[in-house]
């Protein structure tokens, strides 16, 4: 090993030990030390908006998409439907399931705001109470015809 003037307290890796390791160690090394240096992920954005329009209509893949946002911050569903995670991805078409898929990435690493994911999901909170007072104002209506 190279002489340096740093001691090396064991816990450090040094550039000769990645070096002598085997190239699936040092591949994973470089990856590491590749995402430590990125930037935050931005808000996929199209991704986002797919999935918001999708998830205020009243379809299986509309219980799908509400259910899935709602599952990557680890808060239940407010229409009240259980679902399954990331189970629900098979639920979801080929776009919308691509469009979950980049959110999850974008989800499982720094990012630059959580907001516009917490933003949306307050107006579904907000939308599902509306929709549930609405229908609950139609069954009484019909009620008392």
């Amino acid at each position: 090993m190279p002489h340096t003037n740093q001691q090396n307290t064991g816990n450090e890796v040094t550039k000769a030990e990645v070096l002598q390791s085997d190239s699936g160690d040092e591949a994973w090394v470089l990856e590491r030390l590749r995402a430590a240096t990125r930037p935050p992920a931005p808000v996929p954005e199209a991704a986002l908006a797919m999935l918001a329009e999708a998830a205020t209509g009243d379809t299986s893949g509309s219980q799908a998409a509400r259910s899935f946002l709602f599952w990557l911050v680890g808060r239940p569903d407010p229409a009240g439907y259980e679902g399954r995670g990331g189970l629900e991805l098979r639920r979801l078409d080929q776009a919308h399931k691509a469009a979950a898929l980049e959110l999850l990435a974008w989800w499982a690493g720094p990012t630059q705001s959580d907001r516009p994911l917490y933003e949306l999901l307050s107006k579904l909170v907000f939308r599902v109470a509306w929709e549930d007072d609405r229908s609950a104002q139609e069954h009484s209506r019909l009620g008392e015809t």
